[in-house]
């Protein structure tokens, strides 16, 4: 009997990872660019989203998939997804978006696919960036004239 349960269980979380389907930076970028409706939502942890991410991307807890507050309407939404990632983790989110009236991706190469391409992070709470630059200088302090210590480009 556990087995049976254990094989259907494999079986539901494949049907539910095949619903999620793949999909590169070039394609997200014209789909964001045509105004299409596409929400990417950011699943991995904290600091790197705060490292940068795609221009408008919601972050959200991997283990809490309800919890996210997608615009109502459906569409597609494009899963940036931790490194670490398991198809359980894919299963659950498209089944949830699923659910919600959402067609899921997972973008494939993750953010470092994006920024590949060259196309543009935000760094929430500072705004757009290039790929691969820091968006601040570090000071020397008030007392010496305003002079950047170290200017990170």
């Amino acid at each position: 009997m556990r087995r049976l349960a254990a094989v259907l269980l494999a079986l539901a979380a494949g049907a539910a990872a095949a619903q999620v389907g793949a999909v590169d930076a070039a394609a997200l970028a014209r789909w964001l660019e045509a105004g299409e409706a596409v929400t990417v939502i950011d699943l991995r942890p904290q600091g790197d989203y705060l490292a940068g991410t795609p221009v408008g991307a919601l972050h959200a807890d991997p283990a809490r998939p309800e919890a996210v507050g997608l615009p109502e309407g459906g569409g597609r939404a494009v899963l940036l997804l931790p490194a670490d990632a398991d198809e359980g983790l894919v299963a659950r989110w498209g089944a949830a978006l699923a659910r919600t009236g959402y067609r899921a991706y997972r973008l494939a190469g993750g953010v470092e696919a994006w920024k590949a391409a060259g196309l543009a992070l935000e760094v929430p709470g500072v705004g757009r960036v290039r790929p691969d630059s820091v968006p601040f200088v570090v000071p020397r302090g008030l007392c010496e004239m305003n002079t950047p210590a170290q200017v990170f480009r």
